[in-house]
């Protein structure tokens, strides 16, 4: 499976706790870890879960004398990216011949912290972060030569200590990592999927392990899973890393069902570990949940595909053409071939035909009148398409309006009404009128502009006394900037007025 980097994701940010018991009848210490410097002169013995009587983790002396600072015991260390933050336990030991029972939390500030020196008599003892000496990264439970006068540690066939019931707090400060997603869910960004996909995904976690795994489409929650058995009795953890470090994970969805829609899905997969934390990554996928499907067809390409006219003005009627072809290049029919246009950000679909192929592969839609847009073009063949994608773009044509009718006089006003084809995609989109007398197009002074929210412009002008006896021609432009209007640049019928003396 390909490693995706950018799946980091968005993760919960602060630490979560989680309690675990150890060494509990009849659960074993499986994190206890024994050491030992005095050459064997120490016996560690883990009797958490034996048969016999339950006695927990204990350690014994069985030489005749050891070294001074030798020691042997147990010791339980914070996962990596967790620390303690609360540790109890009953414990027991005996001093003798200068072999000393301690009881210890290693922490990350202040070094190693004294809990206490056990007695015969079973008690129990309680550590905590906050006065403590800061959070815990590993409890000892350990028998040591202290010495005497002579340097070295007598016999000491009744010195001993042990521990049992071991409870931990700990906090979990390193969120799950979503590793890689993979699967036929995930085709190139610019195809569209159809039918029942499969979304593989690898995860891992440095804390308390991997708890489980949610699939959302769209915000809807679609698949969810675990990658294991975690280690819990009655809902309490009795593994320091309860569950597994890191697993993979597997489903197959119907994107033919909710909550997948036609066009562009969200597809959220998050990690949890069981502390709470979260991991999510974000994909986004095409679904085509509206185009007819074809047995196998033989068709390896859709060619020639386009429009019979180019650049057409706005109300001129369009065909969007093509064919269908095998690997030699033959036409193929009886194809039904899906036609979609586009008709939002998010990929947003309106079905406009489902033509199918004659005897040489060829089909052919009649578009409606509109403005630009864009349209996808699919062959499906099964759960597998051939497909292409084609943007019509069309001249805008307003309408214009002179008034008066007929002659104008001079030393009169001549006045414009410009109609912008639809749809209006905003306001101030930009207008401009010209006219063409003696010379050339040229621009009416005063009548480049803005349309309203409507998509109506309003301007005149003036004749004065002396200007008639020419002929005007008059035309209006739209689609001139570059403002979100759907149209390229083009301009209204010309409509000519005579201005007379």
């Amino acid at each position: 499976m390909a490693a995706v980097a950018s799946l980091a994701g968005a993760a919960t940010a602060s630490a979560a706790p989680y309690t675990v018991l150890e060494c509990s009848s009849p659960f074993g210490a499986p994190d206890a870890s024994s050491f030992d410097t005095s050459a064997d002169h120490y016996l560690e013995q883990n009797r958490c879960n034996s048969a016999g009587a339950f006695v927990g983790l204990t350690v014994t002396h069985s030489a005749a004398q050891t070294e001074l600072d030798r020691q042997a015991g147990w010791a339980f260390s914070a996962p990596d990216g967790t620390y303690f933050t609360h540790a109890d336990f009953k414990a027991y030991g005996n001093q003798q011949d200068a072999h000393v029972p301690q009881l210890y939390m290693r922490t990350q500030g202040a070094g190693d912290f004294l809990i206490g020196s056990p007695d015969p008599t079973p008690q129990f003892f309680d550590w905590n972060s906050q006065n403590n000496g800061g959070v815990g990264s590993q409890l000892v439970i350990q028998l040591k030569c202290r010495g005497v006068s002579a340097g070295n540690c007598g016999r000491g066939d009744l010195a001993y200590v042990g521990a049992s019931d071991i409870r931990f707090v700990v906090e979990d400060a390193a969120p799950p990592s979503v590793l890689g997603l993979d699967g036929s869910l995930f085709a190139a960004p610019a195809t569209y999927v159809k039918g029942i996909k499969g979304l593989a995904l690898s995860a891992s976690d440095r804390g308390s392990g991997l708890a489980g795994y949610n699939v959302a489409v769209n915000g809807q929650d679609a698949s969810t899973g675990t990658f294991g058995q975690c280690l819990v009795s009655d809902g309490v953890p009795v593994a320091l890393v309860p569950c597994p470090s890191s697993g993979l994970g597997a489903v197959a969805l119907d994107t033919g069902q909710a909550p997948f829609q036609n066009g562009l899905n969200d597809v959220d997969v998050c990690v949890s570990d069981f502390a709470g934390s979260e991991t999510c990554a974000k994909r986004q996928i095409n679904v085509d949940r509206i185009c007819p499907v074809n047995e196998d067809r033989g068709v390896t390409k859709l060619a020639g595909v386009g429009f019979n006219r180019k650049a057409p003005s706005f109300g001129k009627r369009v065909k969007l053409v093509g064919r269908a072809v095998g690997s030699e290049g033959e036409g193929r029919r009886n194809v039904r071939v899906c036609v979609t246009q586009s008709t939002g950000p998010n990929g947003q679909e309106t079905l406009i035909g489902t033509p199918k192929t004659n005897g040489k592969g060829h089909f052919e839609v009649k578009l409606a009148r509109g403005a630009s847009r864009s349209f996808r073009i699919a062959a499906w063949q099964g759960d597998t398409a051939v497909s292409k994608r084609r943007t019509l773009l069309v001249k805008a044509k307003p309408k214009l309006a002179v008034r008066p009718e007929g002659e104008i006089a001079e030393g009169h006003d001549v006045r414009f009404l410009v109609r912008l084809n639809p749809p209006i995609t905003a306001n101030h989109l930009p207008v401009r009128v010209e006219s063409k007398a003696l010379a050339g197009w040229v621009s009416v002074p005063g009548c480049t502009g803005q349309a309203n929210v409507k998509g109506l412009y309003k301007c005149k002008l003036h004749f004065p006394e002396g200007s008639g006896g020419v002929r005007y021609r008059f035309r209006a432009f739209a689609g001139v900037g570059n403002d979100g209007y759907p149209f390229l640049r083009g301009h209204s019928r010309v409509l000519a007025k005579m201005v007379r003396h």
